[in-house]
């Protein structure tokens, strides 16, 4: 299958090519039932619109948030595309919508039985070009590294400008439920990162000074996170400046500083709060003194010797939810493949400290709760 090129970079390619072709399609104005039964079946209730988000509301800014997540693309050239790289497969027979925080999902099942994901992020998700790419880069970085069970990329695309309209990529089709895999994150927390950042193919639209040497056909650039671009809801029009200051960082007190220069950048212009301040919120400059307290006495904890060795950049998992992990349901100690690699960067190890995956989370009982059951004298029965 091919894909589109930029003069920097290939934005869209099989994963395993190292040239990309143009696609020659553009995307229609509209579409209609025609067009949905060449290539895919048509939506099967409302909440299988492609293009609108349908898993719920926001009380606060609802037809914002709906409208930055409503994607005009052209959704049966996106099912044609996957259905090239499914072999024997001539139509997408049904498909299944997934939302997402930063990402929606189709899973479509060729009239072969075949089933492969597309996902594609909307605005909010994070820099356009960079979100994709980035992502595509860490696992392919990963699957060359380690033994990890990660679904393999079968074509992607990280040009909004491409005939489907948006940013995609297509992937294999995770079966099976969760599990435990301690043991697999060792392997990907053992590689050694020069910086912290996110991983990006080299040749990324990045700027030189912003572009750290990896490995062969890898490089490490700023940080992917939609807080440090602005790409909230109103976010462009609440904050006074976007901030320059993402990364990459060659130590730890340029990683905070970042965490800070990010924190300053997200308050609100004096319009924004002027029209919205209710008293226990404070002034602007509150916010602004307690920003800066929170950077001095940053700088002085990161001096700390247990601090210093658990801050090496490490790459791991953003979220390791029981959604996120699959084993095999014939063998529920083989993980079969973990999904959601949008906002994996390498971070100090100390950040996933307090992070606990839901499967290992402790049960929500309350202690005292336990102790009075105990003081409970037994039944006859019991």
């Amino acid at each position: 299958m091919g894909g589109s090129q930029s003069s920097q970079m290939p934005t869209s390619r099989p994963i395993s090519s190292k040239s990309a072709t143009s696609h020659s399609k553009t995307v229609p104005s509209a579409m209609n039932s025609n067009e949905y039964s060449s290539t895919c079946s048509q939506p099967t209730s409302p909440a299988q619109d492609p293009h609108s988000y349908t898993d719920g509301r926001w009380l606060h800014q609802d037809e914002l948030q709906r409208r930055l997540r409503y994607l005009q693309i052209d959704f049966p050239l996106l099912c044609e595309t996957a259905i090239k790289v499914c072999n024997g497969a001539s139509k997408a027979a049904d498909y299944v919508k997934k939302e997402g925080g930063y990402t929606r999902a189709f899973i479509l099942t060729m009239e072969t039985g075949k089933r492969v994901v597309a996902r594609i992020p909307p605005p909010v998700a994070g820099p356009p070009r960079l979100t994709t790419n980035s992502e595509v880069a860490t696992i392919t970085y990963l699957q060359s590294k380690t033994s990890l069970p990660i679904f393999k990329i079968l074509a992607w695309n990280a040009d909004p400008s491409n005939p489907v309209g948006i940013e995609y990529i297509i992937q294999e089709h995770a079966d099976g439920c969760t599990k435990n895999l301690s043991n697999k994150i060792k392997e990907m927390a053992a590689l050694d990162s020069p910086v912290y950042g996110n991983i990006y193919f080299s040749g990324a639209p990045i700027e030189e000074d912003k572009n750290i040497p990896l490995e062969d056909g890898f490089i490490i650039g700023p940080y992917c996170s939609p807080l440090y671009w602005n790409c909230g809801a109103g976010d462009a029009e609440i904050y006074n400046s976007r901030n320059s200051n993402r990364g990459p960082w060659r130590n730890v007190a340029e990683y905070t500083s970042g965490l800070i220069d990010t924190a300053l950048s997200r308050l609100p212009n004096e319009q924004t709060a002027s029209a919205d301040r209710l008293p226990f919120r404070g002034a602007i400059q509150d916010h602004v003194h307690l920003i800066n307290a929170c950077r001095e006495t940053m700088q002085v904890i990161i001096k700390g010797e247990r601090v210093q060795a658990s801050a090496p950049p490490t790459l791991i998992h953003p979220d390791y939810r029981k959604r996120n992990i699959y084993v095999s349901p014939d063998d529920p100690t083989q993980v079969t493949a973990l999904i959601d690699w949008q906002l994996a960067c390498a971070e100090p190890g100390f950040i996933y400290a307090h992070n606990a995956p839901d499967f290992a989370a402790l049960p929500d009982v309350n202690p005292a709760e336990d102790k009075d059951e105990a003081k409970q004298p037994l039944s006859a029965e019991e």
